[in-house]
């Protein structure tokens, strides 16, 4: 589970984290593709590898929605090899857009 911050001010393409599945076998035996469920648009996950990015930096607004929730989930590209893993990631978004008075 990955738990982080960022930003609501970030460009699109903006790369945040990667999240990585490992299998020691080599090949395509030990290669996986990576899909995002939830999130409602605003990030995208290479499906490749593993780098979530701003896909719509416009959904990335603190007032409307201070938590972002999203599964990235994991399929082995190996033939007839069932999905693996869902890694839950939270994102907090601090407001980049405001100053605090103080």
């Amino acid at each position: 589970v990955y738990s982080i911050s960022i930003v609501e001010n970030l460009p699109s393409g903006f790369s945040v984290v990667q999240v990585s599945a490992l299998d020691p076998d080599e090949g395509i035996n030990g290669a996986f593709n990576y899909h995002v469920v939830g999130g409602g648009g605003a990030l995208a996950v290479n499906p490749h590898s593993g780098w979530l990015t701003v896909a719509n930096h416009n959904l990335l607004d603190r007032e409307e929605s201070p938590v972002i929730k999203l599964e990235v989930c994991t399929n082995q590209i190996a033939p007839l090899i069932k999905p693996l893993t869902n890694d839950s990631i939270t994102h907090k978004l601090p407001d980049g857009n405001s100053t605090e008075q103080g």
